[in-house]
């Protein structure tokens, strides 16, 4: 079953612009899971769709290791600061309090 991600429209808007490569997420067990090839269907506030084919799925830490690893402009296009890409991803209801906890995946992405 392909997943389906809700996204707020300036990130949707940069996936679908080939900005942003790389989705951030905690690592729930259904993400966690995706291979190469598998396909991701995201959602805008909008409910506009786009489907994009997952490209590599690695995991992480924390948001920080996430973001030195990736490259903060792969995961939040037009940002530099690290600190404000990782407040941005706690900013995600339950992301901080469950970083820890679950763990962080980068996930490499190519819109289809």
């Amino acid at each position: 079953m392909t997943p389906q991600l809700r996204l707020k429209l300036p990130y949707f808007q940069a996936i679908a612009s080939g900005a942003k490569t790389v989705e951030g997420r905690l690592k729930k067990p259904e993400l966690a899971a995706l291979q190469p090839g598998d396909l991701i269907e995201f959602i805008s506030e909008d409910d506009r769709t786009m489907r994009a084919e997952v490209v590599y799925n690695k995991e992480y830490r924390s948001f920080r290791e996430m973001l030195l690893q990736e490259g903060i402009a792969r995961c939040l296009p037009g940002l530099s600061n690290l600190e404000e890409g990782i407040q941005i991803y706690h900013s995600f209801p339950g992301y901080k309090a469950k970083e820890k906890e679950l763990g962080v995946l980068g996930i490499g992405i190519r819109v289809i």
